[in-house]
């Protein structure tokens, strides 16, 4: 998917009053890092959006900040992002962990298949063929009060 047309995508889900869009899943569609951004951006503003699904891609750095600024101050009742099979990982993917301690939102974040512990493009050559995290599913349990 082109930037431009993610870039018209990001704009449609923002128009809070037209869109009643409740999953979107883009998973192996080529969606680069800016282009990711750009989407998360109008992700931010959806407010019918509960699933969100972009793995296999090549999210990375900008659009993890992104995506942690949405999950932070979001206006969403977004439950369920999968960001598997990217680039996830050092200080962005920290920013979204940060974020998600802001957010009750989101119930389930699957980071599985992303090069968590990696933080340089060095790094992430030298690791290439090494198994990624097979799994990683960031999980929500609200706390379960007494009557008593």
């Amino acid at each position: 998917m082109s930037t431009g047309g993610l870039r018209a995508l990001a704009q449609f889900l923002g128009a809070t009053e037209d869109c009643h869009l409740r999953a979107l899943r883009l998973d192996k569609c080529g969606v680069s890092d800016k282009a990711a951004a750009l989407l998360f951006r109008g992700v931010e503003r959806a407010a019918s959006l509960k699933s969100l699904s972009i793995a296999r891609n090549r999210v990375g750095p900008r659009a993890t900040m992104a995506l942690a600024r949405t999950v932070r101050g979001s206006h969403t009742d977004l439950r369920d992002v999968c960001v598997s099979g990217n680039a996830i990982h050092g200080a962005p993917l920290a920013a979204l962990c940060e974020a998600l301690g802001h957010c009750m939102t989101v119930h389930r974040l699957d980071l599985s298949w992303n090069l968590l512990g990696k933080t340089s493009d060095d790094e992430r050559e030298a690791y290439s063929g090494k198994p990624r995290s097979t799994a990683l599913y960031l999980t929500y349990l609200p706390r379960v009060t007494t009557g008593r």
